[in-house]
C-alpha cells in the first residue's frame, strides 16, 4: 500500500471517529456486541491471513507490538474496562453462555489444587479413580451440561473439588447450579464427595474423608498409616 493512501485512510478515519454513532459502533464491534457472526467469521480470517502473509516481513513484530501497545491503551482508560467488566458479568450470569464456554474449552491440565487432590488419591492407592477434569467426561441434566473432576466408574463415584473462587463467591445462581450438578451426578446413579480449597490445607482431614467415602473405607484406613 503507497504512503498517500495510508495517509489518506488515516485521515478519514480520523474524520469519521469524530461522530458518536462511529465510535458507539466501533466500541461495541470491540466488545463483539454489533457485528454478526459472518462478520466476525471474515475479521478472524483476515487477521489469520495477515499474519501468515507478514509474519516474515521486517516490520512485522514492529506492527504487532503498536497494535498490542494501542489496545493496551484503550484498555486502561476506565470507561472501556468498566464496559468490559460489566459485559462479561453478563455473559457470566448467563447460563448458557457459562455452559457453552465450558463446553468448549478442550484439553484441560489439571491445577494446582487438582493435582493435590491427584497426589492424594496417588497415596492412598486409588487408582480406579481418573481425573476427568479435562472434559474427557460429561453428564448432561435439564440442559445442562456438568464435568467433574475425578470419576471412579467402578464403584459410581465422584470426587469434586469445590474452589472458593467459583463456588462461594458468586451469586446464588451459582449455589442454585452446583445443586443441579450434585442432583444430575446422583440421577446417573453416582455417590458424590465434595473436597473444598480449604480442607485442601489438611491432607490428613482429607484422607480421612476420602477413606470413609470409597467402598471398604475402614479396611483401606488400616493399610495406610495416616500421619
Amino acid at each position: 500500500m503507497k504512503e498517500e493512501t495510508k495517509k489518506l485512510i488515516s485521515e478519514r478515519t480520523k474524520l469519521a471517529m469524530q461522530k458518536p454513532e462511529v465510535k458507539e459502533h466501533v466500541r461495541l464491534g470491540h466488545l463483539n456486541l454489533s457485528r454478526s457472526k459472518e462478520t466476525k467469521i471474515k475479521t478472524s480470517n483476515s487477521m489469520k491471513k495477515w499474519h501468515a502473509d507478514n509474519k516474515d516481513t521486517d516490520n512485522y513484530l514492529q506492527t504487532c507490538k503498536k497494535i498490542s501497545v494501542t489496545n493496551k491503551i484503550i484498555f486502561s482508560q476506565d470507561k472501556y474496562r468498566e464496559i468490559s467488566r460489566q459485559t462479561m458479568m453478563k455473559l457470566n450470569n448467563d447460563p448458557v453462555f457459562r455452559q457453552k464456554a465450558m463446553f468448549s474449552i478442550k484439553n484441560i491440565e489439571p491445577n494446582k489444587q487438582e493435582t493435590k487432590l491427584q497426589n492424594v488419591l496417588d497415596s492412598l492407592n486409588l487408582n480406579s479413580f481418573k481425573y476427568v477434569g479435562n472434559h474427557s467426561f460429561w453428564i448432561t441434566y435439564k440442559g445442562y451440561n456438568f464435568n467433574p473432576d475425578f470419576v471412579n466408574n467402578d464403584n459410581m463415584q465422584i470426587i469434586e473439588l469445590f474452589g472458593c473462587f467459583w463456588h462461594y463467591r458468586y451469586s446464588k445462581e451459582t449455589l442454585a447450579l452446583d445443586a443441579i450438578r450434585l442432583e444430575a451426578y446422583k440421577s446417573r446413579g453416582y455417590n458424590v464427595l465434595i473436597i473444598t480449597d480449604e480442607e485442601l490445607s489438611n491432607i490428613t482431614l482429607v484422607k480421612h474423608k476420602i477413606l470413609e467415602f470409597v467402598n471398604n473405607g475402614k479396611e483401606i484406613l488400616q493399610e495406610n498409616k495416616i500421619n
